[in-house]
């Protein structure tokens, strides 16, 4: 069985004008809410194969609370220029190429993408919203269209 752990990246600010869109980095709620939900299911579900994330200083800051509490090492953690920004189908095409190395991988992305790619692969009308996490499985070989089971939503309002 495979699985997917879909993050949304935490809240970021726009409190540095001077910066553009990518190196937006988290503001207090965001540095509040994604160590809080790392701990939360670090320790509570299996460390992924592979943990992929947008480059983006928002999504990077995000995929480092999960990285660190899952204990992955940094052979197991990929920056993925093809994230920030990208369709569903994009994404599908990232996790696609990671068919043969990792039964579990997690992915820290952005939206609108990350929400449509729950719904593309799933059929889940779910926006995750920042810090949000979605968990697909597939008893396929490869991540598809259709093909994955959603199995759960968590969002830090919820603890």
């Amino acid at each position: 069985m495979r699985e997917l752990i879909l993050i949304r990246h935490a809240k970021s600010g726009w409190e540095h004008p001077h910066l553009n869109d990518f190196d937006r980095p988290l503001d207090d709620r965001g540095l509040r809410d994604a160590p809080k939900m790392a701990k939360r299911f670090g320790p509570r579900w299996d460390a992924p194969d592979l943990l992929i994330s947008s480059p983006a200083i928002r999504a990077y800051q995000t995929s480092q609370f999960f990285r660190e509490e899952w204990n992955l090492p940094w052979e197991r953690y990929l920056l993925q220029d093809a994230i920030y920004e990208a369709t569903p189908e994009t994404l599908l095409a990232v996790l696609q190429q990671f068919d043969d190395q990792a039964q579990r991988i997690a992915l820290v992305g952005h939206n609108p993408g990350i929400s449509s790619l729950l719904h593309l692969l799933s059929g889940e009308d779910k926006e995750l919203k920042t810090t949000c996490i979605a968990r697909l499985t597939t008893s396929q070989k490869s991540f598809a269209v259709g093909e994955c089971e959603f199995v759960d939503h968590h969002s830090p309002q919820m603890y």
